[in-house]
C-alpha cells in the first residue's frame, strides 16, 4: 500500500489542480502532518463510513468542508471534482475559487468509495458522506463521536482533518512538517 501511495506524488504533480498547495503556506512549527504509517493504522481500526471519510481526507488533500461537499455526481471513479464546500452543515462555495477542480482518485480510495456507494444503495446524486436524511455529514461530530474514541482506544492521536492535507502535501513535495 505504501509503495502505491508514493506513486501518487508523480501523478499529482501532473494535475492541473494542486488541492494541497495552501497547506504549504503554514510554517512547520505551527502544524502537524499525518504520516502514511499513521494513516494506514487509522484506516485499519476505524469502522465504516469513518474509515472512508478518513481515506478521502488522506488521499485527496481536500479540506474538511470540501470533503463534506463531495457529491456522487462529481465522482467518476478516477477523479472527484470539488464544486461545493460545507460549513456547519450548510453547502456553499469552496473556500477559494482555485479550490474548484478535479482531484485524482487513487486505487485505494476508489475501492473504498465504490464500496461506500454500494452500501448507500448506489445513488447517482447527493452527498457522498451524508446523514440518513441526505444532508451533509457533520465531520466534526464524526471525529468527536467515532474517530477520536477509536483512535484513543488504539493509543493513536487525532490531529484534526487538516493534518491529512498537510501529510499529503509533505509526501508530494518532500517538505517537512512535524510528525511523530
Amino acid at each position: 500500500m505504501l509503495t502505491r501511495l508514493f506513486r501518487l506524488r508523480s501523478f499529482i504533480s501532473n494535475c492541473r489542480v494542486q488541492p494541497f498547495a495552501a497547506a504549504l503556506a503554514i510554517s512547520a512549527g505551527e502544524t502537524y502532518a499525518c504520516s502514511l504509517e499513521e494513516e494506514a493504522q487509522m484506516l485499519a481500526i476505524l469502522p465504516k463510513p469513518a474509515a472512508t471519510v478518513v481515506a478521502a481526507a488522506a488521499f485527496t488533500g481536500a479540506r474538511r468542508g470540501e470533503i463534506g461537499g463531495f457529491t456522487w455526481a462529481n465522482y467518476n471513479g478516477s477523479e472527484i471534482r470539488v464544486e461545493k464546500s460545507v460549513w456547519r452543515s450548510q453547502p456553499g462555495e469552496p473556500k477559494r475559487p482555485k479550490s474548484k477542480g478535479a482531484i485524482p482518485v487513487i486505487a485505494q480510495l476508489k475501492l473504498r468509495l465504490d464500496q461506500h456507494w454500494e452500501r448507500c444503495g448506489k445513488p447517482r446524486t447527493g452527498f457522498i458522506f451524508c446523514s440518513e436524511l441526505g444532508n451533509p455529514m457533520n465531520l466534526e461530530a464524526l471525529a468527536l463521536d467515532v474517530v477520536r474514541p477509536a483512535l484513543e482506544k488504539a493509543n493513536l492521536s487525532w490531529h484534526g482533518w487538516h493534518a491529512f492535507r498537510r501529510g499529503l502535501a509533505q509526501i508530494c513535495t518532500g517538505s517537512e512538517f512535524p510528525t511523530r
